[in-house]
């Protein structure tokens, strides 16, 4: 019996690169993308890797017309489950919410769409496998404890694979298991483009956010871990200097020292609903004076107190070449 398609099925249920599910279970990305396209059984141990990462075995898989119920959580724990269930409901009913409400509460939070059929399914006991930051995101608009009655606590994939082989794991899961390590270290920096600002805003102190942005390293520079972002540059305030699409690497300024940063300089500043670049200015001891390059803008009061996380401008990154100098030919 090959399984190859139902790898491909299982993968791609959840947007999975190939790449990407060959790090997380540490196996070679070439000898996956075979089993698929060939149909080929891949051998007993990386079959047992490929079932405990989705928590669903591949015979199960060929006996499913649509994949629902690799999607969500195998109910194995139906008490857990319909108390779960009987908390959301009683903590929207007491706050006076409609399911819509909620809905538009979880896309707001999210940043991204979410639609009222998805959250009827939570309410039916329905809960997403793989994308648990919607539960977190649901415990705070309900302001309701759920994750630990969903979710058993689950093996990171690399101690788990250890766990079923003894220990022993060959050399090449041993190199995928320190490249996703290193992956997911702090040592990249945190990529905040215009499409996630206004869910970054809302997402202030959320690791469970911040953990679903792109990282990135860049080699040579000394700009490295939690201290630095990379924000992408939205609208025209500060032409011609800071162009849309640009990107800055900044570093953040700590709140003790708001009243002490350097004047005029340029900031990227993370406010409640928004995030915006400005130069700033001190107006008093609780306010700053935000300045836009392009003096079309005009200057606005800020105060302190709105102001969420300050981050300098220390880099720009912009993708404009200067023209071609013409010289003249001496020789």
């Amino acid at each position: 019996m090959a399984f190859g398609k139902e790898i491909k099925r299982l993968r791609d249920s959840i947007n999975l690169s190939a790449q990407k599910l060959a790090d997380l279970i540490g196996i070679d990305a070439e000898r996956l993308r075979k089993w698929e396209q060939k149909d080929l059984n891949p051998r007993e141990e990386d079959v047992a890797r490929i079932e405990q990462f989705f928590g669903i075995t591949l015979e199960e898989v060929m006996q499913l017309e649509h994949l629902r119920a690799a999607r969500l959580i195998p109910r194995t724990n139906t008490d857990n489950l319909q108390q779960a269930v009987a908390r959301i409901t009683e903590a929207r009913e007491a706050k006076g919410m409609t399911q819509t409400d909620v809905a538009e509460q979880l896309a707001t939070s999210l940043g991204q769409t979410y639609s009222l059929r998805q959250y009827q399914k939570m309410e039916a006991g329905e809960f997403p496998k793989f994308k648990k930051e919607i539960v977190r995101q649901l415990e705070q608009v309900l302001n309701v404890s759920l994750y630990e009655l969903i979710y058993e606590p689950i093996q990171k994939p690399s101690e788990a694979f250890e766990s079923l082989f003894d220990g022993t794991v060959n050399h090449l899961a041993q190199r995928r298991k320190l490249k996703t390590e290193e992956d997911t270290s702090h040592d990249g920096i945190i990529y905040v483009p215009i499409a996630a600002q206004a869910g970054y805003a809302k997402s202030v102190g959320s690791q469970l956010y911040l953990h679903q942005l792109q990282q990135f390293v860049l080699p040579g520079f000394p700009y490295r871990g939690e201290q630095y972002r990379v924000f992408e540059v939205k609208g025209d305030s500060m032409e011609p200097v800071f162009k849309e699409g640009y990107h800055l690497i900044c570093e953040r300024i700590e709140q003790d020292a708001w009243r002490q940063i350097a004047e005029f300089y340029a900031y990227i500043i993370v406010l409640e609903q928004d995030i915006i670049l400005k130069r700033l200015a001190f107006k008093n001891d609780d306010n700053y004076v935000a300045i836009s390059d392009n003096e079309f803008y005009k200057q606005f009061l800020l105060p302190m107190k709105d102001i969420k996380e300050l981050w300098l401008v220390k880099r720009k990154m912009d993708w404009e070449m200067a023209p071609g100098k013409k010289y003249k030919i001496e020789i």
